[in-house]
């Protein structure tokens, strides 16, 4: 709630995130059941897939035209088609990666725990990144403190 102070702050962000973070731990525990009869690596990629085929069709039909338009034509414009590729490329990799580290974990802890770990990293991104925010900057302190 610290965020109400922020200049930018709007109720559709903030509810937006607040449903992407519940989001996630509910991804957390759905992940740890289906691991039944398989490794971490194969429902990875099963629920990568089967999220790419419900998603992407609607998102092609309400972002595709104002991206094309504005997005990708600013972009190459601004930094030049190969640059913009690469950096694409380099942005899906790691992104990639990140989850399949955090589904590969998620296979050898519980998931509150891993959820508690996705609270701790998010803190420590945001003090990292000199957060705006003093409570962020107070939790970030608190973290490497204990």
């Amino acid at each position: 709630m610290a965020s109400l102070t922020e200049l930018s702050f709007n109720w559709l962000g903030f509810t937006r995130a607040m449903i992407s973070n519940i989001s996630f731990t509910y991804r957390s525990i759905y992940f740890k059941k289906a691991m039944t009869g398989m490794d971490s690596t194969n429902v990875y990629a099963y629920i990568s897939i089967i999220a790419l085929l419900f998603f992407l069709p609607p998102e092609i039909l309400i972002e595709g035209p104002k991206l094309m338009q504005y997005g990708f034509q600013d972009a190459i414009a601004k930094v030049g088609l190969y640059k913009f590729l690469s950096d694409l490329f380099w942005i899906g990799m790691f992104y990639h990666l990140y989850n399949q580290v955090a589904t590969n974990t998620l296979e050898r802890v519980a998931p509150l725990t891993h959820a508690v770990g996705n609270v701790l990293k998010a803190f420590e991104e945001k003090g990292a990144a000199g957060g705006s925010s003093p409570y962020i900057k107070k939790m970030f302190l608190f973290i490497n403190t204990s």
